[in-house]
C-alpha cells in the first residue's frame, strides 16, 4: 500500500503516538476496548483519554496528544455530538488535517455518514441541548468541522459483517500504512546511497585495491 507525499511525510515524523483516538465513553466497554488490544497486540501507540494525568489540565493534554500523533481515528457513535469536548476535539483534529499535519480517518460505528453531516436524530438532540449553552460561532464550528468529517474516506460499521472484522480492517489498514511509508522511506535512502556511489565511479574502479 502505497502512501502520497503529504502522508509519506506525516508518517515519517518522529511524533510520540501512531494513533489518536476520538470516541465517546458510551464505547468504551465494547468496540474501543477491543480495538485499543487489537492495536497493542501488534506494537502500534495508541493514545486515549486515559493517558492524561491526573490534575493534567484536559484540553492542553488532549491537544499535545493530537499534534503528537500520526494517525486520528473519529468514531463516531449515537451520542459522539452529546459531548461537547468530543466536538471542539474535532475541530482541532480537522485544522491539523487541513495543515496536513494529522491523516484522518472516520469510523460510523451504527450511525449513517448522513446523520453526521446532516445532524440528525441523536446529533440533532445534541445540537438543541448545546445551542443553550453556547454562542453562535461555536456551535457553526462544530456544525461545519461533522460536515467536514462526514465526507472523509472511512469505514461504515453497519456495512461490515462484524466488530472483529471490523476492528481487524482498521488495524489492518493503519499497519500496511505505516509499513509502507518505512519502505518508502528505507527505498529513498537506498537510492540515494546508490547514487553517492555511482557518483564515486570516476576515480575507483569495481575490483581495484585502494
Amino acid at each position: 500500500m502505497e502512501v502520497d507525499d503529504d502522508q509519506l511525510s506525516i508518517l515519517a515524523s518522529l511524533k510520540k503516538y501512531d494513533v489518536f483516538i476520538s470516541f465517546n465513553g458510551e464505547i468504551r466497554n465494547n468496540f474501543f476496548s477491543h480495538l485499543c488490544r487489537a492495536f497493542n497486540n501488534i506494537g502500534i501507540k495508541i493514545f486515549f483519554d486515559d493517558k492524561i494525568d491526573r490534575g493534567e489540565e484536559i484540553s492542553k493534554a488532549l491537544f499535545d496528544a493530537i499534534d503528537q500523533s500520526k494517525f486520528c481515528l473519529i468514531i463516531f457513535s449515537k451520542n459522539y455530538a452529546c459531548s461537547s469536548w468530543c466536538l471542539d476535539e474535532l475541530v482541532y483534529i480537522l485544522e491539523k488535517k487541513q495543515k496536513k499535519e494529522l491523516i484522518v480517518l472516520p469510523v460510523f460505528y451504527y450511525v449513517e455518514p448522513s446523520i453526521v453531516r446532516r445532524q440528525k436524530d441523536t446529533f440533532e438532540t445534541a445540537f438543541f441541548n448545546h445551542e443553550k449553552c453556547y454562542n453562535d460561532t461555536i456551535i457553526h464550528n462544530w456544525r461545519v468541522a461533522l460536515i467536514k468529517a462526514a465526507g472523509l474516506s472511512g469505514w461504515d460499521a453497519s456495512k461490515i459483517r462484524n466488530d472483529d472484522e471490523l476492528v481487524n480492517d482498521i488495524v489492518n489498514h493503519i499497519q500496511a500504512k505505516l509499513g509502507s511509508a518505512s519502505k518508502q522511506e528505507l527505498d529513498g535512502i537506498d537510492k540515494a546511497s546508490i547514487g553517492r556511489l555511482c557518483g564515486m565511479g570516476t576515480s575507483v574502479k569495481l575490483g581495484s585495491k585502494l
